[in-house]
């Protein structure tokens, strides 16, 4: 089930409130109910895509106990090894297992009449999640959970079980046993909910189509449709729009359906296009996923040592982080998938992260437009190789943009875009900037954030506005966009 369906938000999020409020007499109870409708929320339209949660639960919750044992604190390593070997494994074997089958049937000159099931969505989310748990409670810095139900609710959770934010244990513990369902956290709930729908119907879902016709004619590969240099820039950045609006979209109905059931979550993208550097853009961009790669990946081996060292051994201070930052990239891009074009575009960036370190930017006398177009040059790039499905496409599509199939400039296809698409496009333009949230803070009240009353009317108007526009896209049978 998804988010953005009729089924949801009319059926089955209002069983599931009522549900929770019948249980509000005890907190026990309605984390028992809020685990049921997670479970049941994962479960719809595929019962076997529940298997791998469960599995990865109950690996989380026993491996946890075994690190708390005393007896067993001299296999404390081997103990997070195996939940490692265990999760990961499960993951590549959901993801990949009917890939890899069919390779080595290949190999072998055999051909396999099995169809194999589709991934589970959201198995490399709620993985990495209950490693984190694991990781935490072996290096001390949550306690073991003695309740496996709540170990379950904290992986399963459904507004993060889809698409995050990847939480860890520490910020969820203490509101798995006490929270409080406010007015203020409601409110706040009900407008990220809409405005996460109001993102992703009207103006990812229309923003996706332009780009995903650009990039299908520059994939047939044939002379005749070499796209000129025009479409072929407006159509990568037609695609980085809905990735961030599509993305922050689901990471937005998250937080906001979490608020609703008491939940106080942090957001995961903090307007990634304004940041002056690639290293910047990626502590603005899926937060929670850098945040989780750089704490038990990047820092477990190291990180980067402290100044004072740098000076020391210079040149063993950089060899060092170059490994880190490799293994860092490396692994990320894998996360997204096994395909070459995830290795390149995570190698990409590991190359201007390094960069970036060893220049230690921003420099002075380079003003800040300048490392604005530096950054989104260097993320627009990249996504060309996120985007395409091989690598020669990827080197078509760039050698497009540059002009170097003879493929021209100017194309009326180009304008046809932008003149039927200009409302998204400027819209895209302005709220992928922080414009809103600077009108939002100026006309709120010092007391809280609390928007003054006569504004107040106008916001509650202008977000049911926003959630009438976007049933109704969703009713006629938009595009809907989901971002893994």
């Amino acid at each position: 089930m998804l988010f953005p369906t009729i089924l949801f938000i009319l059926y089955f999020l209002p069983v599931a409130l009522l549900l929770y409020l019948v249980c509000s007499f005890s907190r026990s109870a309605q984390n028992v109910c809020l685990l049921f409708i997670s479970l049941v929320f994962y479960a719809w339209g595929e019962p076997l895509h529940l298997l791998p949660l469960l599995f990865t639960i109950a690996v989380s919750y026993g491996l946890g106990l075994l690190l708390t044992n005393d007896k067993l604190a001299a296999y404390r390593r081997k103990v997070v090894a195996a939940a490692v070997a265990l999760i990961m494994g499960m993951l590549l074997l959901v993801r990949y297992g009917g890939w890899l089958a069919a390779q080595i049937a290949d190999l072998a000159g055999l051909r396999l009449a099995i169809d194999f099931p589709q991934a589970p969505l959201g198995v490399a989310f709620f993985s990495l999640q209950a490693l984190s748990y694991v990781f935490d409670v072996s290096r001390g810095k949550v306690q073991r959970e003695k309740n496996i139900l709540n170990v379950g609710l904290f992986i399963a959770l459904f507004p993060t079980v889809l698409a995050g934010p990847i939480l860890k244990y520490a910020d969820l513990a203490g509101q798995i046993k006490n929270r409080k369902v406010t007015p203020e956290l409601l409110g706040r709930g009900c407008a990220r909910f809409v405005t996460g729908l109001a993102k992703l119907m009207l103006l990812a879902a229309p923003l996706s189509l332009i780009a995903h016709h650009v990039f299908t004619m520059s994939a047939l590969g044939s002379p005749a449709y070499d796209l000129p240099v025009m479409p072929a820039w407006l159509g990568l950045f037609a695609f980085r729009l809905p990735l961030y609006f599509g993305f922050s979209a689901y990471s937005d109905i998250a937080t906001g359906l979490a608020a609703l059931f008491g939940f106080s979550i942090r957001g995961n993208f903090n307007y990634p296009y304004v940041a002056l550097t690639v290293t910047g853009f990626w502590r603005r961009w899926h937060i929670s996923l850098f945040t989780w790669f750089h704490k038990y990946v990047y820092a477990a081996l190291g990180g980067s040592p402290p100044q004072q060292v740098r000076v020391r051994g210079m040149q063993k201070t950089r060899n060092l982080v170059m490994r880190n930052l490799f293994v860092f990239w490396l692994l990320i891009g894998l996360w997204h998938g096994i395909d070459c074009t995830y290795v390149i575009w995570g190698m990409w960036f590991f190359v201007f992260f390094l960069f970036e370190w060893t220049v230690r930017l921003p420099q002075r006398g380079i003003s800040s437009p300048a490392w604005h177009i530096y950054v989104l040059l260097v993320v627009a790039l990249g996504w060309v190789c996120f985007r395409c499905y091989s690598v020669g496409e990827s080197m078509n599509y760039l050698s497009n943009m540059l002009g170097l199939n003879s493929n021209g400039f100017y194309s009326e296809l180009a304008v046809v875009f932008v003149r039927e698409n200009w409302l998204p496009l400027l819209a895209g333009l302005l709220f992928c900037t922080p414009a809103a949230k600077i009108v939002e803070d100026r006309i709120a009240d010092e007391n809280g954030g609390v928007l003054r009353y006569p504004l107040a009317a106008v916001y509650a108007l202008a977000l049911a506005g926003l959630f009438c526009l976007g049933m109704v896209f969703l009713v006629k049978g938009g595009h809907i966009p989901f971002i893994m």
